[in-house]
């Protein structure tokens, strides 16, 4: 594995170093990507002569679009991989609203907008999850910590509750939970004795 944007700053250090990578696996997926904008391309010539006179502009987002899906391809650190699925999301945003005129290029835009919107910030939500439960941004860091189970168990505060923690300074707002829903509300103290 080769790292492609390895960056150094006026002082000599590596800024984000290794989140991207050049190698087999990600020569296989450029090549994919790569052929299946070939593909839009020479379907895009026949479709787009006829409804708009601005097809250079669409050749030009649909190259931004493969240089999106060959970031996606080789991101190896979590910051990479969100914000190549960002880039190809607005370029494909901005693609299936292409046909101005067009009433269902507008309204197929503006779905796709919404719900591209709700899944990104589910999928950044999923990424700081991934990442408050590794403390780690790159992809083998995070492969690493989640081959042993325990220390995610550990580091994300959760698994058998063995009472010994559960009044303590730690973790005081459990105790204050579990005393409301055993009274059946605030206002009523239960005395529990563990």
């Amino acid at each position: 594995m080769t790292d492609v944007f390895a960056v150094h700053a006026a002082d000599g250090t590596l800024l984000r170093a290794g989140s991207f990578v050049s190698d087999q696996f990600t020569h296989f997926f450029r090549l994919i990507s790569i052929l299946t904008t070939l593909l839009v391309l020479i379907s895009g010539v026949t479709y787009m002569r006829p409804r708009t006179a601005f097809k250079g502009e669409f050749y030009g987002f649909l190259l931004l679009a493969a240089v999106a899906m060959n970031l996606m391809a080789g991101a190896n650190d979590l910051i990479m991989v969100a914000l190549a699925v960002e880039f190809l999301s607005i370029t494909s945003y901005i693609l299936t609203a292409f046909l101005r005129g067009d009433p269902l290029s507008g309204e197929g835009a503006l779905k796709y907008f919404v719900y591209g919107s709700v899944t990104s910030a589910a999928m950044l939500y999923g990424l700081v999850l991934v990442y408050g439960a590794t403390a780690a941004t790159t992809l083998p860091d995070i492969a690493a910590v989640a081959l042993d189970p325990a220390e995610v168990v550990e580091r994300l505060g959760v698994g058998p509750d063995r009472g010994a923690h559960r009044h303590s300074r730690e973790r005081p707002a459990v105790g204050l939970l579990r005393d409301r829903v055993d009274a059946g509300g605030p206002g009523r103290p239960v005395a529990v004795a563990d």
